[in-house]
């Protein structure tokens, strides 16, 4: 049995309560005890929990699940551990009613929580959501839902946004806020994203075959902070791809200011989407930081305002209102088209349209639909 610290390569990790924040620990020195007694290396405060509960050992680098005669059990991958079982990174270990997931080898990108001791139950269903989103990257299991974007001018159709949805085994829509949940908690955003952005493009080719708002439709297209964690050089390449695969769309990819940590990474993702003939939207203008240095340095032809801006707004004081037109009227000046929102009302809309805004997007005008509710059945 090796007693060894050696250099760190194995992790586990789960949630914490019925929250998304994922909780992760060290597996170093072995064996590695799981237990509810003191001085355990993972110690879980539970009377489900065996005072002795089982431990992890390696041999030769390999690592192996030896459970210790407890009363409820030890499982690997929903299956009950007896004698000595093998592990590999990705599989989900549960002792008792807790479940973590086993990861090996990537310590340089994961921080560690240095408490050992856990008195609070973690939700039992973390096998189930590693499947579920296993399930929908191995099988494309994602769709998109598209919502118009109109000119305020005369309400016509300008473009499109497009956006991701997961898809459960019965090919439901699995909500786009619990499928980034998921996600993230599993770092697998960027992938995901990726995935999304080319399923909307292969669903919107039915716009451009139908010429609804163009021969060439205006698609939206998002992206995730995640893609740019190490630079700019994979969204990129994402990117070049969905050019080549989907000429007949005009792309414009969102940003939002959360995904971009400096002014020159934000250069360089602007040359660069350029020369694929791509546009840029900065996303959730006025929340945060507002980036106006940057709408000098890299002019979107996009900039939509959030909707904290435009939800009320025909209700706003003056101060209110004179801001928001000072803002449009400056944004407009640099050549950026503005885009409002989240309008819901058609009152929101009109002062909209006075304030001087170029384009709208909001349940007002079209909630997000499949492609085939924007095509012609006959």
């Amino acid at each position: 049995m090796d007693t060894s610290t050696g250099s760190p390569t194995w992790f586990l990790e789960g949630f914490v309560d019925d929250r998304r924040e994922i909780w992760r620990t060290e597996v170093a020195a072995f064996p590695f005890t799981v237990g509810r007694i003191e001085g355990s290396s993972l110690r879980l405060a539970a009377p489900e929990v065996s005072s002795r509960h089982a431990e992890l050992i390696s041999r030769t680098g390999d690592l192996w699940l030896r459970d210790l005669g407890s009363k409820n059990g030890s499982y690997v991958n929903g299956l009950r551990a007896t004698g000595e079982t093998q592990l590999r990174s990705g599989d989900v270990l549960r002792f008792a009613t807790w479940e973590f997931r086993l990861i090996h080898d990537e310590s340089a990108a994961r921080s560690i929580t240095q408490t050992l001791v856990l008195s609070t139950q973690m939700p039992g269903n973390l096998a189930k959501m590693v499947m579920e989103m296993r399930e929908i990257l191995a099988l494309g299991r994602v769709t998109a839902y598209f919502q118009p974007i109109v000119r305020l001018s005369d309400g016509g159709l300008s473009a499109f946004e497009a956006l991701g949805r997961g898809l459960d085994a019965e090919g439901r829509p699995v909500p786009p806020g619990h499928l980034f949940d998921l996600a993230v908690g599993l770092r697998q955003e960027a992938q995901l994203s990726v995935q999304l952005r080319e399923k909307a493009l292969i669903q919107a080719k039915g716009l451009a075959e139908a010429s609804v708002g163009g021969d060439r439709p205006i698609i939206f297209v998002n992206t995730h902070p995640a893609e740019l964690a190490n630079g700019v050089a994979a969204l990129l390449g994402s990117l070049e791809e969905l050019v080549e695969a989907a000429p007949w769309a005009q792309m414009v990819l969102e940003i939002h200011e959360a995904a971009v940590a400096s002014s020159l990474i934000l250069k360089e993702l602007g040359e660069g989407v350029a020369n694929l003939g791509i546009d840029l939207a900065f996303d959730d203008f006025g929340t945060g930081q507002a980036r106006l240095l940057e709408l000098v340095d890299v002019a979107p032809r996009f900039l939509k305002f959030d909707r904290a801006w435009i939800s009320g707004v025909h209700l706003a004081g003056s101060a209110r209102l004179e801001m928001l037109e000072r803002l449009v009227t400056m944004v407009s000046g640099l050549g950026v088209a503005t885009l409002a929102e989240g309008v819901e009302k058609e009152e929101e809309a009109e002062v909209c349209r006075q304030l001087g805004f170029d384009l709208a997007q909001g349940y007002h005008f079209g909630r997000p639909a499949p492609v085939e509710s924007f095509l012609d059945p006959t």
